[in-house]
């Protein structure tokens, strides 16, 4: 058995376990990984093989040849989520912005100094009058709250693309996961969306284009609602 991790970010690829497993056994086998977070960021695919290790096959059809796959099975996550990174307050929207008091929430993002650490430049507020917020922010384990953690997910994901592609400073720098600034995180945030891009003056053509392309593709990156 072999599992494997790929970083999009770090363009690493990296093994994370070798061991063997019975062959006749029909329980499941767990699994206890140590991810480097040192080497590996961003959005995460581990992948798992099981692999024939004996020489004799169990069944005659079986594959006999060693290191024939005979399982694969990929997952993706995220070892950051776009929420984690910048300061969340939790307001009564009709007292604060009476213009958008239904709002469940507002990202405001100030790129005007693009070495302002990103911490103090984007700040996202939550509408603590409306009680799916509520709820959510109480932090129970429900099936609504997942949900509307995801839809969330999804649109600061969006916004935060969106204020990209529209930024010189952030399309001319490269990518560098160590540095702080408001510009630098959301180039990787880029790099982490568009993986296969190198240039991100591609992606501002795409949003000048196909704007519902380029949204529709952030959600693709997001996963899949329950």
């Amino acid at each position: 058995m072999v599992v494997k991790a790929k970083s999009d970010s770090t363009k690493a690829d990296i093994l994370l376990l070798d061991a063997a497993a019975p062959a006749d056994a029909n329980v499941p086998v767990p699994l206890h990984l140590d991810v480097p977070g040192t080497e590996l960021g961003g959005r995460l695919t581990l992948t798992t093989f099981i692999l024939v290790d004996a020489s004799v096959p169990l069944d005659p059809l079986a594959p006999h040849q060693r290191g024939s796959i005979l399982w694969k099975h990929s997952a993706h996550v995220y070892l950051q989520g776009i929420g984690a990174q910048f300061p969340t307050d939790a307001e009564d929207f009709r007292r604060t912005r009476p213009d958008t008091p239904d709002a469940l929430w507002q990202l405001d993002a100030d790129l005007s100094d693009p070495e302002a650490s990103f911490a103090s430049a984007v700040r996202l507020s939550m509408n603590t009058s409306q009680p799916a917020i509520k709820r959510l922010l109480q932090g129970l384990h429900s099936p609504e709250n997942k949900e509307l953690q995801h839809l969330l997910d999804i649109d600061v994901t969006r916004q935060m693309a969106v204020l990209a592609v529209q930024s010189d400073a952030v399309l001319d720098r490269e990518p560098d996961h160590e540095d702080p600034s408001v510009a630098a995180v959301l180039r990787c945030l880029l790099l982490q969306l568009w993986p296969q891009i190198s240039d991100p003056h591609i992606l501002r053509k795409l949003w000048d284009s196909e704007p519902s392309k380029f949204e529709a593709h952030v959600q693709s990156t997001r996963g899949k609602l329950s």
